[in-house]
């Protein structure tokens, strides 16, 4: 009905008892803080992750455009486009353009010809 740490002292021990034996649960500061230090880094989006420039083809990629626009529009050859599609693909852990699109869409990046 508690959690300590290893580390925690003799006093935290007993009132961490005290509470458990009146009914009550405990968790320990230390404890409460990885907990909620790895909720929040769980639900950290995997798109903050991307570079700038992966951001912008990724926005072109759900925005419809296809390699050989994306390449005129950000001054880029395809070949190096084509390469920032396959990043993507790798760090986002998707297989296609759709899921990518649906990524932008699930978390709420505006996609509208960027």
């Amino acid at each position: 009905a508690g959690y300590l740490t290893k580390g925690s002292d003799f006093d935290e021990m007993i009132k961490a008892i005290k509470q458990v034996f009146s009914g009550h649960k405990y968790i320990s500061p230390a404890v409460a803080q990885k907990l909620a230090l790895s909720a929040v880094q769980d639900n950290e989006s995997p798109v903050e992750s991307l570079s700038r420039r992966e951001m912008e083809v990724l926005m072109k990629i759900s925005a419809g455009k296809s390699n050989r626009e994306i390449a005129d529009e950000l001054h880029l050859s395809p070949k190096t486009t084509s390469t920032y599609r396959a990043r993507l693909l790798e760090k986002l852990g998707v297989s296609n353009d759709v899921e990518l699109t649906k990524l932008t869409i699930q978390y709420g990046l505006d996609s509208s010809d960027k």
